[in-house]
């Protein structure tokens, strides 16, 4: 089965990946440990989930 690889670690996908032997679990950590970190670029955690939500987020600044 041809695996592209741009969707190899999707995470819709990896658990059935890895449950049906296509990826092992040390491959995927190893992966996931290559990843940036882009922590910086939330501003704060209930702005990260509702964004994530696609609600809009009230302006700190205003009412």
């Amino acid at each position: 089965m041809h695996i592209d690889e741009k969707k190899r670690f999707d995470k819709r996908t990896i658990d059935r990946r890895i449950r049906n032997g296509l990826i092992s679990r040390k491959e995927f950590e190893t992966y996931l440990k290559k990843l940036p970190n882009v922590a910086h670029k939330i501003d704060d955690e209930k702005e990260a989930g509702e964004k994530e939500r696609g609600r809009k987020v009230k302006d700190k600044k205003g009412p």
